[in-house]
């Protein structure tokens, strides 16, 4: 007979999502991997925050020194793309929705990951070639291309989305990878965010830990 913890716990989280959890094994190692999935995401939490508030910060300020203006969202200069632009007009909306007013700095805070990354794509080519030096200075010199940071920067992007929406990355094969490029990114803006990054940063443990260090916890639970 399934325990009333187990019938309540699939209801709510779903009978299909549990079940791609069990992946074929007992429900303690099914519940083992829901754990240690959030805890995973968790546990990614400080490195994608450290990573996007570094990375717009230092985009916005040079993309502001390029156009000759530090308040280009408000303005935007002409090699901002209709696409961009647009999402800049409607965080302007959410702004005025939420009676806020619409500045600068709120303006850099609303704007999505997503938007700040598609500025890493081909039609910002020349404006990559005078500022990606300013943006991340300690990315190595054969190394430093607008392609190369967008690769890294949209991958993190997918696997932050991935966390930030509560699915299942227990799986995804590149995490450790990822969870590399983006420590690397955090280091090629200077030296003052990879050691606050690494006095937070506990990913590599809880990956390596796997679900058996949640499996006596996830016993204990089914009991």
């Amino acid at each position: 007979m399934q325990s009333p913890f187990l019938t309540d716990f699939q209801r709510l989280v779903s009978p299909p999502r549990y079940h791609a959890f069990r992946d074929g094994g007992t429900d303690a190692e099914a519940l083992a991997r829901y754990l240690w999935n959030t805890a995973l995401c968790e546990s990614l939490y400080p490195v994608f925050q450290i990573l996007e508030v570094g990375f717009r910060n230092s985009v916005h300020t040079e993309i502001g020194n390029e156009a000759g203006i530090s308040q280009w969202l408000l303005n935007p200069p002409l090699f901002i793309q209709p696409r961009e632009v647009e999402a800049i007009e409607q965080a302007r909306q959410g702004l005025r929705k939420e009676h806020k007013p619409v500045d600068e700095a709120r303006l850099v805070a609303k704007l999505s990951f997503g938007f700040w990354t598609c500025l890493l794509d081909k039609p910002y080519d020349q404006v990559w070639h005078r500022i990606i030096r300013q943006v991340v200075p300690l990315m190595p010199r054969r190394q430093r291309t607008r392609q190369n940071l967008s690769s890294h920067l949209h991958s993190v992007r997918k696997l932050r989305n991935l966390t930030f929406h509560h699915h299942a990355i227990w799986h995804h094969p590149g995490l450790l990878n990822i969870h590399r490029q983006s420590v690397e990114v955090i280091e090629w803006f200077g030296v003052s965010l990879g050691p606050v990054n690494g006095i937070l940063d506990r990913f590599p443990d809880v990956l390596a830990a796997g679900p058996e260090a949640f499996h006596p916890a996830a016993t204990s639970l089914l009991s």
